[in-house]
């Protein structure tokens, strides 16, 4: 019998919910800790027994595992609050390779800030070789307290949203970072909640076909020449990145090995990134069912819009389900302004063009409209922070900032203005559209003026154009003298917008969005 990995010195437990202690084998386990003795014998492969909640924050605690008579002793134990950082190379960045996150961490040094990183495998039990912002290798690790070296090494974001709450709440507070860069929301996903799923499920049916079809000895020949390459890359970079990166300036890929984006693609098929459920059932089984307080998430550049807001939901689903938490929190990062300048011809809005397509307008919508339709779930914008060019935005604090907001105000019950303003209906008077918003006390235009603000509207024929704004108390009208009777608005419904934005009286900028729903 072995216990999940998670469990080791310096673990934090989530307060106020049931204490989960889990593993693999069969025979008999029992568990002491404050107080509390349980037992279970099992003879399935996998074990799971119960403890009661811990209603007040503290430590440090020791814990005795018993497992076939041998004995396992963590130290070093919390009890605090616990988040679960995961999605994509935005949420993967580590703090070195944000701004000024070098120096940040120069400084960080807070051992009730607790790091623990799942490994990035693509099998549950066979470690695998990497190389995205830094090398890596998928080995187990601890629980590491908050120092300089940890915290570089951390997901910039996770890092940032640990030490808010940290100062804010005043307890420990422990965060697991579950991320891999490039891949899409089912990969992340169960089988079972994609193909239980009547809009999805034929994702399901396809997936077995392919793989049905493919030479499968080929296939994992192409997987070894993969991690063999990323092996030679980790043999070469050594663990002097941060250092390359002080020197050369922080872009996230500044400082990358010679040669690593001509690595061979991980093939299409299973144990690969984007394989069906690959990362649930290599990443995320190992830590369910652990207490968490909620899910910090940033995903979709990997994804298409098409059926994104399902896949989504789906993904809330296998969450909740699996962690045993019907309410489980999930707080979801907004795709951030990115020009996609080496493809996507002819997509960028301009006066009198159509936003059509694959655009990342269109998924953002979805992620908005998540908001809507499922409870517990929101979304932090992050439109006016992106990047021309670059599709890791640098500004980490600043985001990370406004998922804490959102966070202490929701799930912590602070008396905080903590959201951001969000369309909520369009009157179309003559040629005048008065917009109307949510969260929109204390609106304002941002430094440059109405002339900057770019919105648009369109008559019967759908040809946008540039409108000018006028704000009135909570309200916009848009007025253009070339569109009589205008039929639809909309603002920074694009991959990338490059006007002046809207604030409310936080500071939060308004979401983007469209009247109409035209494809």
């Amino acid at each position: 019998m072995k216990l999940a990995t998670i469990f080791t010195d310096g673990m934090v437990i989530q307060k106020g919910l049931p204490i989960k202690i889990f593993g693999e084998g069969e025979g008999s386990i029992s568990v002491n800790f404050l107080g509390q003795n349980v037992s279970l014998c099992s003879n399935e492969k996998e074990f799971c027994l119960e403890l009661e909640p811990l209603n007040e924050y503290g430590g440090p605690y020791e814990m005795s595992v018993t497992l076939n008579g041998e004995e396992i002793t963590p130290r070093d134990i919390y009890v605090g609050e616990v988040w679960l950082c995961g999605g994509q190379s935005n949420m993967e960045m580590p703090l070195f390779r944000v701004d000024y996150g070098i120096e940040e961490a120069d400084s960080a040094d807070n051992d009730k800030i607790r790091f623990f990183c799942v490994p990035r495998r693509l099998k549950r039990d066979e470690p695998n070789y990497g190389w995205h912002f830094m090398r890596s290798y998928a080995v187990d690790t601890p629980w590491e307290k908050c120092t300089p070296y940890s915290a570089a090494r951390f997901s910039a974001i996770g890092y940032y949203v640990a030490k808010e709450l940290q100062q804010k709440l005043g307890c420990v507070v422990g965060m697991i970072s579950c991320n891999w860069g490039g891949v899409r929301m089912e990969s992340f996903t169960g089988r079972k909640w994609l193909e239980n799923d009547p809009t999805l499920s034929h994702i399901v049916k396809e997936w077995d076909e392919k793989v049905a079809k493919l030479d499968i000895k080929e296939h994992n020949k192409k997987l070894k020449e993969a991690d063999e390459s990323f092996k030679h890359i980790y043999d070469t970079v050594g663990d002097g990145e941060i250092e390359r990166v002080r020197e050369l300036g922080v872009r996230p890929l500044t400082g990358g090995p010679d040669g690593w984006m001509l690595l061979p693609p991980f093939p299409e098929g299973p144990n690969t990134p984007n394989g069906l459920s690959c990362l649930y059932d290599s990443m995320y089984s190992r830590i369910i069912p652990y207490g968490i307080k909620g899910i910090v998430w940033y995903q979709g550049e990997s994804n298409s819009r098409y059926e994104y807001l399902e896949k989504y939901l789906a993904y809330m689903r296998c969450m909740r389900d699996s962690f045993e938490i019907p309410d489980l929190p999930i707080y979801a990062i907004e795709l951030a302004s990115f020009a996609f300048f080496w493809d996507y011809e002819g997509e960028q809005a301009s006066d009198g063009r159509f936003v059509t397509g694959e655009n990342w307008a269109f998924r953002r919508e979805q992620q908005q409209k998540a908001t809507e339709v499922a409870p517990n779930n929101y979304l932090v914008t992050s439109m006016e922070i992106g990047d021309l060019y670059d599709i890791h935005p640098l500004q980490k604090k600043l985001l990370s900032h406004r998922a804490v907001m959102k966070i202490l105000k929701h799930s912590y019950g602070f008396d905080i203005y903590a959201d951001q303003p969000v369309f909520k209906k369009a009157t179309f008077e003559g040629d005048n559209v008065i917009l109307e918003f949510d969260n929109a006390e204390g609106l304002r235009i941002g430094w440059g003026g109405n002339e900057s603000l770019k919105m648009y509207v369109a008559d019967e024929s759908r040809v946008l154009k540039r409108a000018k704004v006028k704000l009135e108390g909570d309200r916009l009208i848009l007025h253009s003298d070339e569109v009589k009777k205008p039929i639809l608005a909309r603002y920074a419904f694009d991959d990338y917008y490059c006007g002046k934005h809207v604030y409310n009286k936080a500071g939060l900028p308004l979401s983007p969005f469209r009247t109409d729903d035209f494809d």
